[in-house]
């Protein structure tokens, strides 16, 4: 009788074991995309990055500016009284009002190349910025992932650690039962009843934890996580994204990767800061025209004036100013080639790195699910041997403990493998949007990095 109540504990411990390993998975209304989407919408980072690509692309106007006319115009009214002082009369000699209006057009013929070498910088100080902004959406997107892995893992392991309460309460009434009748000792009863509070404690703490997660997934996604009511396909769906070898990953993150990205764009930004800087050494030559008109008021006369001219600035002596700027643009380059050096090198081995683990936790993964059989495989034999009386019933409790350990383990391990995959897919620059079938907010990233097209005058055309 003792061997069946026994046996059906056991039971029910591993039904519930398995049901919440299945829970981990998201439900219908709760997958890994609709969390991505809710957090491409609502994320303040993303926000704040897309803010930095508009303000960043500013630049490439102000920089136009060099190419084009400046137009001005003035106008301007001047009154003038003079009088003639004798000694004991004042004479008024006369008075003068003038009204005049001017208009003044210059424009740049030649600059030395500068005012091109400023636009081509800021174009490619566009493309960095729009490098960053992908870089955050990615960081976002792997964000995530680890707070929806996490949330279905607590959820999953409050779970079982519920379903081990319901277990030893039930535990705890029969011994207190057997105890009455003298079958077992207090210190068998004492036991149990430290195990039950152990297991009540693991409860809480699983709450707590729960909550800390729920209030990660809200700060990062939006809006609290969903429940879910059954199993559905997760996160490993999207593991075909993972490179075949390792040198496949490596060549995927010299591509993709948009910290590298980054990096090229400041070097080809450092390229024409220098070019400018060697352009202010050129000559300079500009040609200006200007009309003027002047009506006088005391006599009704008025006056045009026309004026055309041209310019050339030639710097032969800035004090030095000019050499160092060279100088400094240069070393900046020079620093540029170095940050490319250091930043594929980090990258690299961020790489190897995360290919590694993803090969160390699917190893021990493998292990765990051997340990899980294995404890499976104890229970059973404990399970028998308490019937012929060669084990008692807390044998056959610590071994389904054992065996509840490994399948918390085992849920742990899971939610590892699925943070190491994506470890390297954010690695490699594959965690984009598009891969996923969404769109950043506002616009594709790529558009981005394209010189917008304006006219003479910095106006857009219109279609």
């Amino acid at each position: 009788m003792l061997s069946q109540r026994v046996s059906a504990r056991l039971h029910s411990l591993v039904l519930g074991a398995l049901l919440c390993a299945l829970s981990l998975l998201p439900a219908r209304s709760e997958t890994l995309v609709d969390a991505f989407r809710d957090a491409l919408e609502t994320n303040t980072a993303i926000r704040s990055a897309l803010s930095d690509v508009s303000i960043t692309r500013q630049r490439i106007d102000q920089a136009r500016s060099g190419l084009r006319p400046t137009l001005s115009a003035s106008a301007s009214v001047t009154g003038a009284r003079s009088y003639l002082d004798h000694s004991d009369l004042v004479e008024n000699a006369g008075f003068e009002d003038r009204f005049d209006l001017g208009v003044n057009l210059s424009q740049v013929l030649y600059d030395g190349g500068r005012s091109s070498a400023l636009i081509n910088q800021a174009s490619d100080l566009t493309k960095a910025q729009n490098q960053r902004y992908r870089a955050t959406i990615h960081q976002t997107l792997r964000d995530v992932v680890s707070v929806f892995t996490a949330t279905h893992y607590q959820k999953a392991l409050l779970n079982l650690h519920r379903s081990n309460v319901s277990l030893l309460e039930r535990h705890y009434d029969a011994t207190d039962e057997r105890f009455k009748v003298g079958e077992v000792t207090r210190s068998d009863l004492a036991r149990t009843y430290a195990e039950l509070a152990q297991s009540v404690a693991d409860v809480e703490f699983a709450l707590g934890a729960l909550a800390r997660t729920e209030a990660d997934f809200i700060r990062i996604v939006g809006r609290p996580p969903v429940d879910h009511s059954g199993p559905q396909e997760g996160a490993s769906t999207y593991l075909g994204l993972l490179p075949p070898t390792l040198e496949a990953a490596l060549r995927a993150a010299e591509d993709h990767s948009p910290d590298l990205l980054v990096a090229r764009a400041n070097l080809d930004a450092a390229r024409n800061a220098l070019t400018s800087q060697r352009a202010q050494l050129a000559p300079r030559f500009s040609i200006s025209g200007s009309a003027a008109e002047s009506f006088d008021m005391s006599d009704s006369s008025s006056r045009t004036t026309f004026s055309v001219g041209a310019r050339v600035d030639v710097p032969l002596y800035a004090g030095g100013q000019l050499r160092a700027s060279v100088s400094e643009a240069r070393e900046s380059l020079n620093k540029q080639f170095i940050q490319i050096d250091s930043t594929r090198a980090l990258l690299r081995s961020r790489v190897t790195a995360a290919f590694a683990n993803l090969d160390s936790t699917r190893a021990q993964r493998d292990a765990v699910q051997a340990q899980v059989e294995a404890a499976m495989t104890a229970l059973e034999g404990v399970e028998e041997e308490s019937r012929f009386g060669l084990k008692t019933l807390l044998d056959v409790l610590d071994a389904s403990q054992n065996l509840l350990n490994a399948q918390v383990r085992q849920l742990d391990v899971d939610q590892q493998v699925t943070n190491a995959a994506f470890d390297l897919i954010h690695t490699m620059g594959y965690l984009d949007p598009r891969r996923f079938g969404l769109e950043p907010i506002a616009y594709p990233v790529e558009s981005q990095s394209e010189t917008p097209q304006r006219s003479l005058f910095g106006v857009v055309p219109l279609p």
